[in-house]
């Protein structure tokens, strides 16, 4: 999809969602978009990271203040 031209329909393509079809309307070039439109993505990816981290420091020390049993 990547290499086609503007107007362009690929061929059919298959996901784990099913089959698709794909038309390009128009190229652009790469661009290095400016902080202002991109600092909320950034904030939120690094807001993501820490979550995750706290969260399996959590999940640790619950483990190994916790006594299981299982029962079967």
């Amino acid at each position: 999809a990547f290499k086609l031209k503007a107007g362009a329909v690929s061929p059919i393509v298959e996901t784990p969602f099913g089959f698709h079809l794909i038309k390009v309307h128009e190229r652009r070039g790469p661009r290095t978009a400016p902080l202002v439109e991109v600092s909320g993505q950034i904030k939120d990816f690094l807001t993501q990271g820490q979550r995750e981290q706290k969260l399996e420091q959590f999940v640790a020390q619950v483990k190994t203040k916790s006594k299981v049993e299982i029962l079967v």
